[in-house]
């Protein structure tokens, strides 16, 4: 039975510039003879095109909804295939190679780490608490906020005729967003405490 690996590397929230995807064009123009590139946002696509005329078109853009890059080194006979996706919902890295090339998977998806922007604090926070613990889980449940946040923060947020979040104003909202959450928080938890009191002295 043939033995490859298939590892599917899940990235963090992040931030892609134009900036960003020239570097990430680039990296994978260098590591592999043949790829493809594609975007969309709401009314426009492009579909598996070449980097330059990928990089020319979508420079006219102001957002993306979403950045799908295919890659290979069939050619050599040496195959290694990769499929690289950003968008509102995830980013992630597919790998199909030998189990030899693990090592150069390990050092492809750090380089690709380094061609990114880190996410803003409200992605870190609406994700996190996604992902986070049975008690935030169920806060999460009990807030309708944190829902409408989670559907409202894209995951990977591509942006490339504007410029990226400021910071000091991501912190704002993220403050905002966490002072509700925590006030709600303990409201929440102040009225389960006054029923299981109130049922204990009941027995």
């Amino acid at each position: 039975m043939p033995i490859r690996i298939k590892p599917i590397y899940r990235l963090a929230p992040c931030v892609l510039t134009f900036e960003d995807i020239q570097k990430i064009a680039t990296l994978v123009d260098m590591e592999f003879p043949v790829a493809t590139f594609s975007a969309n946002d709401k009314i426009w696509e492009i579909y598996e095109e070449t980097r330059e005329p990928f990089l020319t078109a979508i420079s006219q853009r102001d957002v993306l909804d979403l950045l799908e890059i295919k890659a290979n080194d069939n050619v050599s006979g040496d195959a290694r295939e990769v499929k690289i996706i950003f968008s509102g919902d995830e980013a992630k890295v597919t790998c199909m190679a030998d189990p030899k090339h693990e090592r150069w998977f390990e050092h492809f998806i750090n380089d690709l780490e380094r061609c990114i922007h880190p996410p803003t604090l409200l992605q870190l926070m609406t994700y996190n608490y996604r992902y986070q613990n049975v008690i935030s889980t169920a806060l999460m449940v009990a807030l309708p906020i944190s829902v409408s946040l989670s559907r409202s923060t894209p995951y990977c947020k591509i942006v490339i005729r504007q410029k990226p979040p400021d910071p000091f104003i991501e912190n704002i909202k993220a403050n905002i967003v966490s002072n509700i959450i925590w006030a709600v928080g303990v409201f929440v938890f102040g009225v389960l405490a006054t029923v299981v009191t109130q049922q204990l002295l009941k027995k």
